[in-house]
């Protein structure tokens, strides 16, 4: 009881913002009978939402970084124009059920965009089968409209668009996570209301009276704070009350809502292949949802994928997982950026200083020496006069330390001119291109384990016996992730003694039996040249007897009858 009392509030949040998302569909229409256009209501639509969205948020006004500014730039291209543009082209040729049911399989959408940005195209059993409905649950929702309500077909592609989209949108989503949604969302809407002015000034002019209806009115401050903006905040909060994945199936509610309030407010119809297509779409989104779910594991502390399952059968070269690598591709760029250096170095070593370091050198070294002169004089100087009583030993002193001091700089400004007339020795320009070779090595031995060895692929034809990673294990290069038995060619193993080894020769003949199946043909295909468990000294042929060699029988089992670890009987032909 005390676990429902507190998912229960986040479930009616949640369900308060898909009534509301379900009848955004049922304004936007309605919206269209009063004389205003699509890219009117959404152009009011979001600087209404702007509006309320930059009292919420008005302590920053910029992203931290320009290339952050420049991705919501994008997402405003891509959430307003296109996406919820498209949406609205698509409400007035068609009905709100129809666009509610495409848009319902814009997750699909997104997790296909994701998958290309990630070059990984493997797909589970139940995906494959979400794809398959789906795309039946479209034809049938494109006969029902085009066909039978005789509805424009530029409707459904119009809002097949903008589930595209929406796709793009949510992927390029995931590159700003890092600041918070109410910021995210401003962020969108002012650059989205940038980009979608243009498509409304080019569209007819809506009339004074549809602005100042009541009810045009009150329906635009509606899908501006609702749908738009409180309704992310309850969602927000939903989650975190009753958890992500609990409220994540009421979406599946949008379309049945929206098609449910076109009927009883917009008096549009709904046909029985209507229904059909809209449940196969539903469906077919969830089958794949929870095929894509269930490749989804952890290893090391972070996202990894296990795409096959104990039992599974597997060919040679199947990708069966793929290991994290963001640790190792942060490492490959702090390689990169050593290589780069170490490049840097060689070529200096070997095209030698340029002539301006080579004057630079001189010019320094001359003017140490002219130093060293004058501190040379200075000193002859303090002598004489001290000869003749005329200064003190402190002088004297100080004149010779000047003087030695100056003759070491000049040492050191005279080997580094000469130095870099002669430029590095042959053997130091070997050493620093070894040290660039290492270097390189090193980012491509990081590019083999990211690009390589981080993907696990099985190396026969067999089945999954066992695995062996679970979520949260860690995984290493010593760590077994999978165990795969061959299943061609199938082998059993046979002990015999050493008095039977007579009876047994490679390629003989054999029959295999259990307690559930035919006898099948075997032959012997290998035989242990030692006895297991030999001990160092024998002493009599009985003991002798009771040591047992290996044979290893290939097996034919065209119906896959026997099974790992399966107890048999082995009949050697006499």
């Amino acid at each position: 009881m005390q676990q429902t009392r507190s998912t229960l509030p986040g479930l009616l949040l949640a369900l308060v913002a898909v009534f509301a998302w379900g009848l955004s569909y049922i304004a936007t229409e309605w919206l269209y009978t009063h004389d205003l256009g699509p890219f009117a209501v959404l152009t009011f639509r979001t600087f209404l939402a702007y509006a309320v969205l930059l009292i919420l948020s008005h302590k920053q006004f910029l992203a931290d970084e320009l290339i952050d500014e420049a991705k919501f730039a994008l997402l405003g291209v891509a959430c307003i124009p296109f996406y919820h543009g498209l949406e609205n082209l698509a409400l007035q040729e068609t009905n709100a059920g129809t666009v509610a049911t495409i848009m319902a399989s814009a997750p699909l959408f997104t997790a296909f965009v994701v998958i290309a940005l990630h070059h990984s195209f493997r797909l589970h059993w139940m995906t494959k089968l979400g794809i398959v409905t789906v795309a039946t649950g479209m034809c049938l929702i494109w006969f029902d409209n085009h066909v039978i309500q005789q509805l424009p077909a530029a409707g459904f592609y119009l809002a097949l668009g903008a589930a595209l989209a929406w796709a793009c949108y949510s992927a390029l989503l995931k590159s700003v996570h890092k600041y918070g949604a109410v910021f995210m969302a401003r962020k969108t809407f002012g650059w989205g209301l940038i980009a979608v002015m243009p498509f409304y000034l080019m569209e007819d002019a809506a009339p004074v009276e549809a602005l100042t209806d009541p009810v045009s009115a009150a329906l635009l401050v509606f899908l501006a704070v609702g749908p738009t903006t409180l309704c992310t905040l309850l969602w927000q909060r939903a989650a975190r009350e009753a958890g992500a994945q609990q409220i994540r199936n009421l979406l599946f509610l949008i379309p049945v809502i929206a098609m449910i309030a076109g009927l009883v407010i917009l008096d549009e119809s709904v046909t029985f292949i209507g229904v059909m297509g809209a449940a196969m779409i539903l469906c077919g989104v969830w089958c794949s949802d929870l095929g894509m779910k269930r490749v989804n594991a952890v290893l090391a502390g972070a996202d990894a994928e296990l795409l096959r399952e104990e039992g599974e059968a597997v060919k040679a070269g199947d990708v069966i997982g793929r290991l994290d690598t963001r640790a190792l591709e942060i490492e490959r760029r702090r390689a990169e950026a050593q290589a780069e250096g170490l490049d840097a170095q060689w070529r200096l070593a070997e095209e030698g200083f340029r002539k301006e370091e080579i004057s630079s050198a001189k010019a320094e070294l001359d003017a140490v020496e002219s130093n060293l002169a004058l501190a040379r004089k200075t000193e002859d100087r303090q002598l004489k006069l001290w000869k003749a009583n005329a200064t003190t030993a402190q002088n004297v002193d100080n004149a010779r330390w000047s003087r030695i001091v100056l003759e070491k700089q000049a040492a050191s400004a005279r080997a580094v001119y000469e130095l870099k007339v002669a430029g590095l020795r042959p053997d130091e320009v070997r050493q620093t291109k070894a040290a660039l070779d290492a270097g390189r090595a090193a980012v491509d031995s990081l590019t083999y384990q990211i690009e390589t060895a981080a993907v696990l692929v099985s190396p026969v034809n067999g089945v999954v016996r066992t695995r062996m990673a679970e979520p949260g294990d860690m995984a290493s290069a010593a760590r077994t992730v999978y165990q795969i038995s061959i299943m061609d060619p199938k082998w059993v193993r046979a002990y015999v003694s050493e008095t039977q080894l007579k009876y047994v020769q490679e390629g003989a003949e054999a029959l295999v039996t259990t307690d559930t199946t035919e006898p099948l043909k075997a032959r012997v295909g290998h035989i242990s040249s030692e006895a297991e468990f030999t001990p160092k000294t024998v002493a009599t042929q009985d003991l002798r007897t009771v040591l047992v060699y290996e044979v290893r029988l290939n097996v034919e089992d065209p119906g896959n009858r026997l099974r790992l670890g399966q107890p048999m009987t082995v009949d050697f032909a006499p």
